[in-house]
C-alpha cells in the first residue's frame, strides 16, 4: 500500500512538472507572439504613414505651381483693373472688376479645401502621436515580463519615445498650419465683401493678392514639412524591420 502510494505520488510530481513546463512553454510563447504581431502591426502603419506622406507631396508639388500661375494671372487681371481706373474707364473697370470677383471666389474655394485638408492632417497626426504612446507602453510591460535582452527592450523604448517626439512636433505643425488658413480664410472673404460692395476699392483687392502671395509660400513651407516627415517614416520602417529581424 505505501509503495502505491509512492508511485502515485511520483506520477502526480511528474505529472506537476510536466503541466509546469507545459504552462511555461505557452506563457513563453505567448510573448513571443505578442512581439510579433505588434512588429507586424507597425509594419503596415509606416506604410500608411509614408504613403499619406507622398501623397500630401504630391499634392503639395501641384498646389505650388498651379498657385504661382494664379498669382501671376490675377497680378495681371489686378494691373489692368488699376489702369482702367485712371483712365476712367467705366466699361473697363465693371469688367476687370467681375473678372477680379471671380477670381477671388475661386481663390476663397480652394483655400477652403486646403483647410479642410489641414484639419484631416491634424487628425493623422494626433492619431501618429497616440500610437507611438500606445508602442511606448507596450515596450515597458516587455521589460518588466520579457526574459530576453532587458537592453534590446530599453533602446526599443527610446527609439519609440524619439518618434513620439517627431510626430508631437509634426501635429503641432499641422495645427498651426490649420489655424493659420481658418485665419487667411477669413481675411480673403473679408475682401471680397469689401471688393464687390465697392468698384473703386484698390486696397481690398491689393491686400487680397498679398494673401495669395502668402498661400504660395505656405504650401513651400508645406512641402518642406511633408519632406521631413517622409524621411522621418523612412527611418522609422527601417528601425522596425531590423527590429522583427533581432525577434526572429
Amino acid at each position: 500500500m505505501y509503495a502505491l502510494l509512492q508511485l502515485r505520488g511520483l506520477k502526480l510530481f511528474s505529472i506537476n512538472k510536466t503541466t509546469q513546463f507545459k504552462m511555461k512553454t505557452k506563457l513563453l510563447l505567448s510573448l513571443i507572439i505578442l512581439g510579433t504581431s505588434s512588429l507586424l502591426a507597425q509594419a503596415p502603419r509606416n506604410q500608411k504613414e509614408k504613403a499619406q506622406d507622398k501623397k500630401q507631396i504630391a499634392e503639395g508639388q501641384k498646389n505650388i505651381i498651379r498657385d504661382r500661375a494664379e498669382v501671376r494671372a490675377f497680378k495681371a487681371q489686378l494691373d489692368d483693373y488699376k489702369k482702367a481706373i485712371e483712365e476712367k474707364s467705366p466699361n473697363k473697370i465693371k469688367n476687370f472688376h467681375r473678372s477680379l470677383v471671380f477670381a477671388m471666389q475661386d481663390e476663397i474655394e480652394q483655400t477652403q479645401q486646403k483647410l479642410n485638408q489641414a484639419k484631416n492632417e491634424v487628425v493623422q497626426s494626433k492619431k501618429e502621436v497616440r500610437s507611438e504612446t500606445k508602442e511606448i507602453q507596450k515596450d515597458k510591460k516587455d521589460i518588466v515580463t520579457s526574459k530576453g535582452d532587458k537592453k534590446d527592450d530599453r533602446r526599443d523604448i527610446a527609439k519609440d519615445r524619439a518618434d513620439r517626439k517627431d510626430d508631437r512636433k509634426d501635429a503641432v505643425d499641422d495645427v498651426n498650419d490649420a489655424k493659420y488658413l481658418s485665419s487667411r480664410l477669413a481675411k480673403q472673404k473679408a475682401f471680397l465683401k469689401k471688393f464687390q460692395a465697392d468698384k473703386n476699392a484698390v486696397k481690398a483687392a491689393d491686400n487680397f493678392y498679398l494673401t495669395m502671395l502668402a498661400d504660395s509660400k505656405q504650401n513651400q513651407k508645406e512641402l518642406k514639412e511633408d519632406r521631413k516627415e517622409l524621411r522621418e517614416d523612412r527611418r522609422e520602417t527601417k528601425d522596425d524591420r531590423k527590429e522583427r529581424r533581432e525577434k526572429k
